[in-house]
């Protein structure tokens, strides 16, 4: 396939999101801004987190992180350069895998549910019951690292799902640019600042897992690609990972930011509120131990 020229890939590193002479990712910022304010995730990893923290000063140094833009714009550059293989981007929300699982070694459980530990019933089941908490309208719901959509173009078939408004979050690859998806926002999750939010905030295998935050050496391990997460999903949503880390979701639960659905087979968590500005320096400064 066709490789990414260089400044398209850098555009994606600094938030330009150029395109092919108008053919390819047409009105990628555009779309961009409908769904979130633009932050320069790489240089103010804390206003990705919190809307009242300006851009501005050394924030990189103040959470104990040094020289780390170009290491973080390398690791984006070398996904974005990637040939994914299909069972990476393909994964469906639930049903039969294309591909031979015993081949893979994946055992079947390469879907949406089965790595959330849900059978498709029970995610019925949650979904519904997540819509009835918001008075049974459709979820505004952020798939975040969708890969090629196919689980996400699933889940907008719901009933509870809000289409329009859902957003497929991905970075593009050497697929996209032979197969373009204009449905989808082919974006970088470190520029993802809270514009609106979203009922339901999904990672399966995804931006939030693979967030290049979370090799920052934090207090508490991943906190970064949490509160960013937090951030984007409005109190009383629901947010569904398949990675969290127990310790950082554990200080935020002890805070009452966070509490687990009353679903025990998954990692269904709900926003109760959004941290002060205060929580998210002190949930983020240096690991001095």
């Amino acid at each position: 396939m066709k490789p990414y020229p260089d400044d398209i890939l850098e555009s994606f590193c600094s938030g330009d999101y150029r395109t092919n002479e108008g053919e390819l990712l047409v009105g990628q910022r555009q779309k961009f801004e409908e769904a979130f304010t633009f932050v320069d995730g790489l240089q103010y990893p804390l206003s990705m987190v919190h809307p009242d923290i300006p851009q501005e000063g050394d924030q990189l140094l103040k959470i104990g992180v040094k020289g780390v833009r170009d290491c973080v714009r390398g690791r984006i550059r070398k996904d974005l350069d990637a040939d994914y293989p299909s069972y990476f981007s393909e994964r469906k929300l639930f049903g039969k895998e294309k591909f031979d699982d015993s081949e893979l070694n994946f055992d079947g459980k390469s879907t949406y549910v089965s790595v959330l530990g849900l059978g498709e019933k029970k995610f019925r089941a949650l979904i519904g019951r997540l819509s009835a908490d918001f008075s049974h309208r459709s979820l505004v719901t952020l798939d975040a690292g969708c890969g090629q959509a196919v689980g996400y173009k699933q889940l907008l078939k719901f009933d509870e799902i809000d289409e329009d408004n859902s957003v497929g979050l991905t970075l593009p690859s050497k697929y996209t640019w032979a197969y373009p998806d204009h449905s989808l926002l082919h974006a970088n999750i470190m520029h993802c600042g809270r514009n609106r939010e979203f009922d339901l905030t999904l990672s399966v295998h995804g931006a939030f897992r693979y967030h290049p935050t979370n090799f920052y050496q934090q207090r508490h391990p991943d906190m970064l690609s949490l509160l960013q997460a937090v951030n984007l999903t409005r109190p009383d949503g629901m947010i569904l990972f398949n990675f969290p880390n127990l310790i950082s979701i554990g200080e935020l639960i002890k805070a009452g930011i966070l509490r687990f659905d009353n679903l025990s087979e998954t990692m269904a968590l709900r926003v109760l509120r959004h941290p002060t500005v205060d929580e998210v320096i002190n949930y983020t400064r240096p690991n001095v131990g």
